[in-house]
């Protein structure tokens, strides 16, 4: 476990909150640790303009903070696409877990009136938002050893075969099987923390 002050990120993925699955099962781990205060998952507007706004924001502050060395990113889904841009922006390292790499194009599925299956929110997910997304694609990533990447070959919402050629540069862990969610997530975290800890810098 990392010794020195960090902040681990959650950011969870379309139609999802702060109360999803794998966060829930990251911070429980943080939790046996000692590391609670080291874990923060926002909750994001569906709207990805102002879901990047608060990221932006929040992501800076805690740099500020902590130092970039010491700021770690976990990304699902979506919440991947958001911090693949956020890793770019402030060169800090970034766990991505069945990210979606064309949400703008995936995402069309959804078109119209939505509801978040965590916190009952309705919403209209409209073709501009689609267009916002676009804006934050990263291509080529500059530095492609901060991320880790995992995904499953079963993933049943998105093709895994595109995250792996994007992050084709990057640290990859490819399990046959599984599904959207991340099978046995729980036993991967020590695997990402000490991913994370790798790049773990002095103040």
């Amino acid at each position: 476990m990392i010794a020195e002050p960090f902040m681990l990120i959650y950011i969870h993925g379309f139609n999802s909150s702060p109360q999803a699955y794998k966060a829930n099962l990251m911070l429980d781990y943080l939790r046996n640790h000692g590391k609670e205060d080291c874990f923060y998952a926002p909750k994001l507007p569906f709207n990805p303009e102002q879901a990047m706004q608060m990221l932006v924001t929040q992501v800076g502050d805690l740099i500020v903070q902590y130092g970039k060395q010491r700021v770690f990113l976990v990304g699902s889904s979506l919440g991947g696409f958001y911090a693949a841009y956020l890793a770019e922006r402030y060169h800090v390292p970034a766990a991505l877990i069945n990210p979606s790499v064309e949400p703008y194009v995936t995402l069309n599925r959804y078109l119209g009136e939505n509801t978040n299956v965590h916190t009952g929110e309705r919403y209209i997910l409209t073709e501009e938002h689609a267009e916002v997304l676009q804006t934050y694609r990263v291509d080529p990533l500059s530095n492609p050893e901060n991320y880790l990447l995992m995904v499953q070959t079963a993933d049943e919402t998105l093709d895994y075969r595109k995250a792996v050629l994007k992050y084709g540069e990057c640290e990859q862990v490819v399990e046959a099987g599984g599904c959207h969610g991340f099978d046995r997530f729980n036993d991967h975290i020590p695997m990402m923390l000490d991913f994370f800890t790798k790049r773990v810098a002095g103040p």
